[in-house]
C-alpha cells in the first residue's frame, strides 16, 4: 500500500504478490553398513537425515531386504532409508548394502606322544564357535584313516569341520608319535645234572600292554647250541624287535652239575 503525502497530485495505491518458500531437499544417508562377521547379534545400520549444513535433523526408517528388523544371519542385505518429509523438507530415500559374513571356528586337537601299549589312542578334538557354541568335527582322520591308531608310527591328525549356515568350513592338523615299546625279556635260571642231553634255556618276551611275544632266541656262552656238558653257562635271550617293539635282551644262568657215576 502506498499513501502519498501529496494527495493533490497522487492517489493511494495497493499492490499484491505471492512469496513461496519451497521445502528444502534433505540429504538422507546410511552409515555403519559395509561388511562384518556374524556375531549372533542383530547388525543394524544407522540412518540420518541432514540439512545443507550437514546437521542431522531427523532419523529415517530403515528396512533390510524389506524387513524392519536388523539382520542377524549371514547374507547380503539391501538397506533402504526412508524419510517421509515434514513441513520444511521434502521426502527422501537412500540405499546401501550390508553384508554379514560367516564367522570362523577354532579347532583344537589334543593329543600327545605315547608308547605302544596295545590300545587305541584317539585324539581329543574340540570345535568352538562363538561362545557358548560348542560344535563337533565332521571327520577326524589319522594318516587318512578314520580308525583310531594302535600301532607304533607317526600319525598326522586331520580334524575337519564342514561349515554351517553361520560358520565357515575349517581344518586343523597335528602330528603325534606312538613310539615302539621296549619289551621285557626274561631268562629262567636252571640247574641240571649231566645226563648227556642238551639243556635248553626257557624264557619269555613280554611286550607293550602285557602282550606275550613268544620266546627269545638263546645263546649259551655266546654259542647258539644248548649245552650238554657240565659247567656254568651264561645264557642271553634276545628279541629282535618287531613293528611295535624295540629289540631287547635278558640274561640268566644254566648250571649243569657233574653226574655221580656208579662204580
Amino acid at each position: 500500500t502506498f499513501t502519498p503525502t501529496d494527495t493533490a497530485r497522487y492517489n493511494s495505491v495497493t499492490a499484491t504478490n505471492t512469496l513461496v518458500v519451497n521445502k528444502a531437499t534433505p540429504n538422507v544417508v546410511i552409515e555403519a553398513a559395509g561388511t562384518s562377521a556374524y556375531t549372533g547379534q542383530p547388525r543394524a545400520a544407522v540412518g540420518k537425515v541432514k540439512d545443507r549444513f550437514d546437521t542431522t535433523i531427523a532419523t529415517p526408517a530403515l528396512t533390510y531386504n524389506g524387513s524392519p528388523d536388523a539382520p542377524v544371519l549371514p547374507g547380503e542385505y539391501t538397506v533402504v532409508a526412508t524419510f517421509p518429509g515434514n513441513a520444511n523438507y521434502e521426502a527422501g530415500t537412500a540405499t546401501a548394502t550390508l553384508i554379514i559374513t560367516k564367522s570362523v571356528v577354532d579347532i583344537q586337537i589334543n593329543v600327545q606322544d605315547v608308547t605302544y601299549d596295545g590300545r587305541s589312542h584317539p585324539a581329543g578334538v574340540t570345535v568352538s564357535g562363538l561362545h557358548p557354541d560348542v560344535l563337533a568335527a565332521d571327520s577326524v582322520t589319522y594318516n587318512g584313516s578314520t580308525d583310531n591308531p594302535v600301532n607304533a608310527g607317526t600319525y598326522t591328525v586331520v580334524a575337519t569341520f564342514n561349515g554351517s549356515a553361520v560358520y565357515e568350513a575349517a581344518t586343523a592338523t597335528r602330528t603325534f608319535v606312538i613310539h615302539k615299546a621296549t619289551p621285557t625279556v626274561t631268562v629262567s635260571d636252571a640247574t641240571f645234572t649231566y645226563d648227556g642231553t642238551p639243556r635248553a634255556a626257557s624264557g619269555t618276551v613280554t611286550g607293550g600292554g602285557g602282550a606275550a611275544l613268544g620266546s627269545p632266541v638263546f645263546t649259551y656262552n655266546g654259542a647258539p647250541d644248548a649245552p650238554v656238558n657240565g659247567g656254568v653257562y651264561s645264557v642271553v635271550g634276545t628279541f629282535a624287535g618287531d613293528a611295535n617293539h624295540n629289540a631287547a635282551s635278558g640274561s640268566g644262568t644254566i648250571t649243569i652239575g657233574k653226574a655221580v657215576p656208579t662204580v
